[in-house]
C-alpha cells in the first residue's frame, strides 16, 4: 500500500509537470537573473578531473569516444544525428512528444551521450595548458551551438531531467576551468549563465519521481546542488540536498550496496553522490551522519568488488554510464585490498585468496522486486585467477534499439547459474523491470578464515529450490562448487557457464580444461562448449564461449564442479 507521504509528493511532482508543459515561458520569465558571487568550486573536483593523452590527442582531432566509436565533436556539430544508425531525431518536436522505447531506428543514447558533453572539461583543461587561442575558439563556437540549437522544451535533449543535469554539470565544470584565465568575456558568459538557468528551472518543474526512484532522481538533485550554487539559488540548493539525503535513505543498503543490484550503476551512484557532497561541503552544505556512513560503505563495497586488475565484474545493466571524466581515485581513494567480504543486505559476497577473486550475488533481482537494471542472475558468479577473468557475466549491449537481445542478456541463460524448464528465473514486465520478484533468496551459512571460504544460499527458481555451495580452499588452491536442486515432479535443466572472450575452453568426458586451469565436473550429462556473446559496455560486443549442461531430474539432484588453479 502507497504511504500518504508518497501520494503527497507524487501528487506534487505530478502537477508541476503538467504546469510545465502548459506555462513553462512563464516560468521562466519569473525566475531571477543568475546571480553567482558566493559559488565557490570545488579543488577536489578540479584535481580529479582527467585528460589523459590518449583523449587530449583524441579532441585535438575533433573526436571524442562514445561506446567505444570515436564519435566527431568537428565544429559545427549535427547534435541530433545519430552517426552509427545515421538516424537523425526531429529538433523542432516538442520534447513531451518523444517515444524511445518503440523507435525502431535509433538508440536516443547515442546524441544523448553526445549530449552531455564531457568534452568540454577537456577542452577547457587542454586551453589552460596550451593557452591555443584556436582551442577556446572551438569550444565557444561548439558551446553556443548547442544553446541555439536546442531551444528549451523542443528536441530529444530536453526530455530527460538526468541528462539535462549531466550536461549542467560538465558545462559548469568548463566554466569554472575557463573563469581562471578570463577566457569567457561577459557575453558569453552571460549567455551560458542564462541557459544553466533554463536547465535548473527544467530539472526542478521535471523531477524524476516515482514509486520507485533511482540513479535519474538522484541525478537530479546533484544537477540542482552544482546549478543552485552556480547560480546562486538556494531553493534549487535545498531541494538538491534533499533529493540526495533521501537516496541515501531509500537506494543504498546499510552495507553500502546500490538496490539496482548493478555495479556499473553503483559506480554512476556513487560519483553522482561524491560530486554532490564535494562541491556541497566546498560551499558550506553539511550531510547527515547516517549519509556519510552509508557513502563510506558505498566506497568499502566499491573497493572490495575490484579484482586484481582493478577492473570489476560484470554484473547487472551497463550503459558506459558517467558523468565527468574523473580519475577512478575520485570515488575512493586507493585501499590494498585485503580478504573475503560479505553484503547481507545487498545479496553480494566476494571471496578473495592471492589472485583469486569470486564475485556471487545471492540476493535479489534489485530495486525492491520491481527489477530495473537488475538481471536474471540470481546465485550467479563471475571468477578472476591467474592474472584474467575465466567466469564472466555475458553484459547488457544495449537497451532500446536491438530489445530481444537485450532481453537475452538479462535473462537467466546469459548468467552463470541453472535455469529449470527453459523458464526464465523471474518474468520481464518491459526492458527495465519484471512482473515480480519470486526468487525468495536465503542465505544459509557462510565463513571466511585464513584456510577456506564458504557461502552457501538458496532461491526460489520455478518451483524448485535452488541450493549453490561455494568453498575455496586456500591451501589446495580448489575451488569447489556445488548446486543441489529440489522440487516436486520432472524437471528438466539447463547449467550454463560463460567463459571470458579470450579463452578456448576444451571438454574431454567429464572434465573442461582452460589453459592451466582444470575444472572436474560430477552430476551431469550431455555436456557441450557453445558458442554466446560477451558484452564488456554499451554497444560493445565480442564472441565468447559457454558451457552448457542439460539434465533431467525427479525430486532432487546434486551436481558438483571443482576448480583446480595452478
Amino acid at each position: 500500500m502507497l504511504s500518504a507521504n508518497f501520494v503527497l509528493n507524487h501528487t506534487r511532482v505530478s502537477l508541476k509537470k503538467i504546469l510545465w508543459r502548459h506555462f513553462s515561458e512563464k516560468i521562466i520569465s519569473l525566475q531571477k537573473k543568475p546571480a553567482r558571487s558566493t559559488f565557490s568550486f570545488s579543488d577536489e573536483i578540479h584535481s580529479f578531473l582527467r585528460c589523459d593523452e590518449k583523449l587530449i590527442s583524441q579532441v585535438k582531432n575533433d573526436v571524442f569516444p562514445i561506446f567505444g566509436f570515436e564519435v566527431s565533436i568537428k565544429h559545427p556539430i549535427a547534435w541530433h544525428h545519430d552517426p552509427i544508425s545515421k538516424y537523425t531525431w526531429q529538433k523542432n518536436q516538442p520534447s513531451h512528444a518523444f517515444s524511445f522505447i518503440d523507435s525502431p531506428k535509433a538508440d536516443v543514447k547515442i546524441v544523448w551521450e553526445l549530449s552531455r558533453c564531457q568534452f568540454f572539461p577537456c577542452l577547457a583543461l587542454l586551453y589552460r595548458k596550451t593557452q591555443d587561442e584556436a582551442i577556446r575558439e572551438k569550444l565557444l563556437a561548439i558551446w553556443m551551438s548547442w544553446i541555439e540549437e536546442n531551444p528549451l522544451n523542443f528536441g530529444v535533449h530536453w526530455v530527460t531531467p538526468m541528462e539535462v543535469a549531466i550536461r549542467a554539470i560538465n558545462w559548469i565544470a568548463a566554466f569554472e576551468i575557463l573563469s581562471e584565465t578570463d577566457a569567457l568575456g561577459e557575453p558569453l558568459a552571460r549567455r551560458i549563465s542564462e541557459s544553466l538557468a533554463e536547465h535548473a528551472t527544467f530539472i526542478y518543474w521535471n523531477l524524476e519521481f516515482g514509486k520507485v526512484t533511482g540513479n535519474h532522481y538522484l541525478a537530479n538533485g546533484t544537477g540542482l546542488i552544482w546549478l543552485g550554487l552556480f547560480l546562486g539559488r538556494a531553493t534549487y540548493v535545498r531541494k538538491g540536498k534533499a533529493i540526495l539525503e533521501e537516496s541515501m535513505r531509500v537506494q543504498i543498503y546499510q552495507d553500502g550496496v546500490d538496490y539496482e543490484k548493478s555495479l556499473p550503476y553503483h559506480k554512476l551512484v556513487l560519483e553522482l553522490f561524491q560530486l554532490g557532497v564535494a562541491l556541497g561541503m566546498k560551499n558550506g552544505l553539511q550531510f547527515s551522519a547516517e549519509f556519510e556512513k552509508k557513502l563510506e560503505q558505498m566506497k568499502r563495497f566499491w573497493d572490495a568488488a575490484k579484482k586484481p586488475n582493478g577492473k570489476t565484474p560484470n554484473v547487472g545493466d551497463d550503459d558506459s554510464g558517467y558523468v565527468l571524466v574523473l580519475s577512478d581515485s575520485f570515488l575512493n581513494p586507493s585501499r590494498k585490498q585485503t580478504g573475503s567480504r560479505i553484503f547481507r543486505d545487498g545479496g553480494f559476497a566476494v571471496l578473495r585468496h592471492a589472485e583469486i577473486h569470486l564475485f556471487f550475488d545471492f540476493g535479489d533481482i534489485g530495486m525492491n522486486g520491481w527489477g530495473g537494471h537488475g538481471h536474471n542472475d540470481s546465485l550467479s558468479f563471475e571468477l578472476f585467477a591467474n592474472g584474467k577473468n575465466l567466469i564472466v557475466d555475458s553484459g547488457t549491449y544495449n537497451y532500446t534499439l536491438f530489445q530481444a537481445e537485450r532481453q537475452r542478456l538479462r535473462s537467466i541463460a546469459s548468467h552463470n547459474t541453472i535455469q529449470i524448464d527453459g523458464k526464465e528465473l523471474v518474468p520481464f514486465r518491459n526492458l527495465w523491470s519484471i512482473q515480480a520478484d519470486t526468487t525468495q533468496p536465503k542465505l544459509h551459512e557462510w565463513s571466511f578464515d585464513e584456510n577456506r571460504d564458504c557461502i552457501e544460499a538458496s532461491v526460489q527458481n520455478n518451483g524448485v529450490r535452488h541450493r549453490r555451495r561455494i568453498v575455496l580452499d586456500k591451501k589446495a588452491n580448489r575451488l569447489y562448487l556445488t548446486d543441489v536442486l529440489s522440487g516436486d515432479g520432472r524437471h528438466e535443466a539447463m547449467f550454463r557457464l560463460h567463459f571470458a572472450p579470450d579463452l578456448m575452453p576444451t571438454l574431454q568426458n567429464q572434465t573442461l580444461q582452460l589453459g592451466e586451469i582444470s575444472l572436474h565436473c560430477e552430476g551431469f550429462s550431455n555436456m557441450n562448449i557453445a558458442d554466446s556473446i560477451y558484452s564488456k559496455g554499451y554497444y560493445q560486443k565480442e564472441a565468447n564461449k559457454k558451457l552448457e549442461a542439460s539434465f533431467v531430474f525427479e525430486t532432487e539432484w546434486q551436481g558438483q564442479i571443482i576448480f583446480q588453479f595452478s
